[in-house]
């Protein structure tokens, strides 16, 4: 499923030159650097275009699947990771549509500006690809208040209360906005992109005990609650750090999500 014409769109482009830079994307970058691969870890970059970001991955030890619906984009990153001596599985697919045949730890949707109706479908894929304790990184253009803004067009982009609602429970979240300037004619005007992280967390595991009731009956008090949350948060944390991140970087993600994992349970 995507929006009329796009497809037919895309393919011509694609068939007619390289677009991108076959450099990774600098999200990406930024998230790898403090969540390396354990071993057989993998991941799934969906809308991958030419591949510069599953090549990049692919060289950072992941084992990695890029899926795109232009058959000659697929063909372009075919090519560049047989160049570099690389194994990426590729695919084409239509991403509202297509099943993923298993779970993986990284999930990236990255710059999929289409109608509403085709990229909510296409979030619901990515969210059905990962695995418990995973993260699914959607990145995206800002709306942008400029009409004349360079960039996808209006209704083809989104703000993180849009993820959220499309996404619903069962994720925990950090947001970032990233701000750069555009080059060529639109030189001076400042770019934003949504970074959106949402993870799986096994809550059940994790804030076990929040808010039951005590063994003399009654709830939890003050004390024990605290000492759950403070649970919690050393779960996070050890979780960040078995993925290779430093003590600070899991303290500070421990910290952004601990709130989040203790609603989401007391929601249960």
């Amino acid at each position: 499923m995507s929006e009329p014409g796009s497809h037919q769109r895309w393919e011509a482009r694609y068939e007619t030159a390289p677009l991108w830079s076959g450099k990774v994307n600098s999200s990406l970058r930024d998230w790898a650097t403090t969540h390396r691969p354990r071993q057989g870890d993998r991941a799934l970059d969906l809308a991958c275009g030419e591949g510069g970001d599953a090549i990049w991955l692919a060289h950072e030890g992941w084992g990695v699947t890029g899926v795109d619906f232009s058959e000659a984009a697929i063909t372009r990153a075919k090519g560049a990771a047989s160049a570099q001596g690389l194994e990426v599985t590729w695919l084409v697919a239509e991403l509202g549509t297509w099943t993923p045949p298993s779970s993986f730890e990284l999930v990236l949707l990255s710059f999929f500006h289409e109608a509403s109706d085709v990229r909510h479908a296409a979030w619901k894929t990515a969210g059905r690809a990962v695995a418990q304790g995973g993260t699914l990184l959607i990145t995206g253009h800002a709306a942008d208040p400029n009409p004349d803004a360079p960039g996808p067009a209006a209704h083809t982009r989104f703000e993180l209360a849009e993820v959220l609602d499309v996404m619903g429970d069962g994720w925990v979240h950090t947001y970032q906005e990233l701000h750069r300037e555009a080059t060529g004619r639109h030189a001076g005007h400042i770019l934003t992109d949504v970074v959106v992280e949402l993870s799986r967390v096994d809550a059940k595991s994790a804030v076990s005990g929040y808010g039951e009731r005590s063994e003399q009956g009654g709830t939890m008090s003050d004390e024990e609650n605290t000492v759950s949350r403070r649970a919690v948060f050393e779960e996070i944390r050890a979780n960040e750090l078995a993925r290779g991140a430093s003590e600070d970087e899991a303290a500070r993600i421990a910290a952004e999500r601990v709130d989040q994992v203790v609603e989401l349970k007391k929601a249960k």
